[in-house]
């Protein structure tokens, strides 16, 4: 068992200065914050492997983004039904970078930001700090068909693989078998991102593939995730420990790309859901989710279904996440009524400069997007929602 100073030590500078600002706040969430990092000193007495099982996989707010298992030097974690697993307890070494990769240990709206952004993103609107805003959509019809809204992710990722700003991209992709199933995959070919369009509503630990780039020897990344992810991402390029594996993610992925994100459903729940509503998985082409489930089969018919009764088929770990915009990544993107266009966020400069290039080199279209457009007001309401949202007390009850 380690001292109480150890403790303070092994947990993260973000934690150690947040805990002790509260003394005399009285803001509910914060309030949360405070009795969840009381409650986790008890866990961060442990290795850094039994932090992550026991203290964020067993009480359900681990969001499955494989951060922990990617960072790991010595391959203590399995993946195992969507989240990780201490298989090897003897690989330990006390390293703690699996605690600093964590997103749900973290307040990522907080410090991390001021560490992943820079001075471009000088603007606040209630949808994370920013540079500007447009609306984009590809330019080439066949993305444009097989993507979910305007395709700019896919022409962004072909763009930069064709143009050698990336030898891979870290994305998600699905199988015949399991169509609505997504898995990791890293893709080293323009070709095969086309293959990777559309999204996803039921989980996929994209950062998985950074493990494989990594043993590769892949020196420019491209990676693309659900705010979680991205969260992930950003605290193995920020981690703490200096240890050389963890260098490798801040000097080899190039940029990310964040995409908008309520929840995610499981996959069991998605599938007893299709079952209640009478729909074949295996018909399924396409699904969208606009404020109600629209469903595209493959032989070109459409379901229109509410919302309401998938909610029930939630992932856990969702109900404990503050961030719906993907605060955090160099660009994020997502389709709130708009009608097959892209809200397009640009918050780094390197995603500034990658989307700029991308349009003056023909693969974007874009549009203005003011402030005054109702997407972007639904955009403030749902990320006012998100972070709003009252969780379950971290480490003290299951949600």
């Amino acid at each position: 068992m380690r001292s109480s100073w150890e403790i303070l030590q092994k947990l993260s500078r973000i934690e150690r200065q947040y805990i002790h600002s509260l003394g005399n706040q009285s803001d509910p969430a914060s309030i949360q914050y405070y009795t969840g990092w009381h409650h986790a000193l008890e866990w961060v007495s442990k290795r850094g492997d039994q932090v992550i099982v026991d203290g964020v996989v067993g009480t359900g707010r681990c969001s499955g983004c494989a951060a922990c298992v990617t960072v790991c030097p010595t391959n203590v974690f399995d993946y195992v039904e969507d989240h990780p697993v201490n298989t090897r307890l003897n690989h330990c070494i006390e390293c703690d970078l699996c605690v600093e990769a964590c997103p749900e240990l973290h307040l990522s709206d907080m410090e991390i930001g001021f560490k992943s952004l820079d001075s471009y993103a000088h603007r606040e609107d209630g949808f994370g700090r920013y540079g500007e805003v447009f609306l984009s959509r590809s330019t080439n019809s066949e993305i444009l068909k097989r993507s979910q809204d305007g395709g700019t992710v896919t022409s962004l990722l072909i763009y930069a693989l064709k143009e050698n700003v990336i030898d891979a991209a870290a994305l998600s992709t699905t199988t015949s078998e399991q169509p609505l199933k997504p898995i990791p995959k890293l893709v080293f070919e323009p070709d095969d991102v086309l293959g990777c369009a559309g999204s996803r509503y039921t989980y996929a630990p994209n950062l998985l593939a950074l493990k494989e780039a990594f043993e590769k020897g892949v020196d420019k990344l491209g990676v693309v995730g659900v705010p979680c992810q991205i969260n992930g991402l950003r605290y193995l390029q920020h981690s703490v420990p200096e240890i050389r594996y963890a260098e490798w993610f801040k000097q080899h992925v190039v940029f990310s790309i964040g995409l908008f994100c309520s929840e995610v459903f499981t996959y069991t729940g998605l599938m007893k859901y299709f079952n209640e509503i009478g729909v074949n998985p295996n018909d399924v082409a396409k699904i969208n989710i606009k404020g109600k489930v629209i469903i595209s089969l493959k032989n070109g018919d459409e379901i229109v279904k509410p919302l309401k009764p998938l909610h029930k088929y939630e992932r856990p770990a969702c109900r404990f996440c503050k961030d719906y915009a993907a605060d955090n990544a160099d660009i994020s993107v997502g389709g709130l009524a708009t009608h097959g266009w892209t809200i397009t966020v640009l918050r780094t400069r390197v995603g500034k400069t990658l989307f700029e290039d991308a349009v003056s080199k023909g693969y974007l279209e874009i549009k203005e997007l003011p402030l005054e457009d109702n997407s972007i007001k639904l955009l403030k309401k749902l990320c006012q929602q998100k972070k709003e949202r009252i969780s379950p007390l971290f480490f003290g009850e299951n949600p």
